[in-house]
């Protein structure tokens, strides 16, 4: 599937109604281009507006950019792997970065042959990667500008593929994104990916080490007692201590296969200690947050105002039933 983009102004503006305000914040600082010995260079916002029309459609917009001239990328793979165990993002080769500008290789036919036939010669061995994601769909041919690059669109793996890696050892091989980049992941990470690829097990049902009763926070744990006996008067369950209860909710169990027991990351976080959840053997990326729409602005372009209400250091208990009835509205 082949692309062309239009570089003309008026082309934008007119398609600038479907944009987000994202793209027309950066409208401002658009078509500030470098010239330099006929050969096009692009700052980290004009570049960006060619690829956001490109994968406008796309349920991502994580973006990698590497040269492919003098072929296929070694660090390609890392970026896959990051791209699949994280939230999934697109590959494009055919655009060297370099100290925030962004010059186009211009790939020719041949190379890109060569290019693709590398790929999926690589994507389909499990000494390259460990698993292929991707459908011929998610592989395209585009222009910017009249010159050729190859859009890698990587979905995010499924529980049950992850960790994706590179070679045949995971714990040398797999790696996430954040913001500086892709990273290679520690081995309790890895592990951590394992135990959640169980399909036999629900992800939140993982036995979590070496955490006890001083990593719940007990008047959560009251409160939903009480919200409980609210709710179900009479039920056998309020009669029951705080250990057992905590198994019928699911926030402690014991494996039979392998004897292990102890509270499970539903049950953390659930009711645990918000500096506990952000250990890395448990959920380091917790962050439970919520929008509230405090007023409605009557904008020419349509768009609502809404304002951000970060809550901070909570419990899960508590933040549900703070937000649940303003959800509900």
């Amino acid at each position: 599937m082949h692309y062309c983009l239009n570089n003309s102004i008026l082309a934008f503006f007119t398609r600038s109604r479907e944009l987000s305000l994202k793209c027309f914040r950066r409208l401002l600082y658009t078509f500030a281009f470098l010239t330099s010995d006929s050969t096009m260079a692009y700052d980290y916002n004009s570049i960006q507006l060619h690829v956001s029309e490109l994968i406008k459609h796309r349920e991502t917009t994580e973006v990698e950019f590497k040269s492919a001239k003098g072929g296929f990328p070694k660090s390609f793979w890392d970026t896959y792997s990051a791209f699949a165990n994280t939230h999934g993002g697109t590959i494009i080769l055919g655009v060297k970065e370099a100290k925030g500008l962004f010059t186009l290789n211009g790939l020719t036919d041949d190379e890109i042959d060569k290019l693709l036939k590398e790929f999926w010669s690589g994507v389909h061995n499990k000494s390259t990667i460990n698993v292929c994601l991707l459908k011929d769909s998610d592989v395209e041919v585009a222009e910017i500008d009249g010159k050729k690059v190859i859009l890698f669109h990587i979905p995010q793996a499924q529980r049950d593929q992850r960790p994706v890696h590179r070679t045949l050892d995971a714990f040398n091989g797999t790696y996430r994104r954040n913001y500086e980049g892709d990273y290679m992941c520690g081995n309790a990470e890895v592990r951590r990916m394992y135990a959640d690829a169980d399909v036999n097990r629900p992800a939140d049902g993982r036995i979590l080490k070496n955490y006890s009763w001083d990593d719940i926070d007990m008047p959560s744990f009251e409160q939903y007692r009480r919200l409980f006996s609210l709710a179900k008067p009479g039920h056998p369950w309020l009669s029951l201590e705080n250990d057992e209860l905590m198994r019928k909710l699911g926030g402690y169990r014991k494996d039979r296969e392998t004897r292990e027991e102890g509270f499970t990351l539903a049950g953390l976080l659930m009711f645990g200690k918000y500096d506990s959840i952000k250990e890395e053997t448990c959920a380091p990326r917790f962050f439970p947050d919520y929008k509230k729409s405090l007023m409605i602005l009557a904008k020419p372009d349509g768009l609502t105002a809404y304002i951000q209400t970060g809550l901070g250091k909570v419990i899960f208990s508590n933040f549900i039933v703070e937000c649940y009835p303003n959800c509900r509205k």
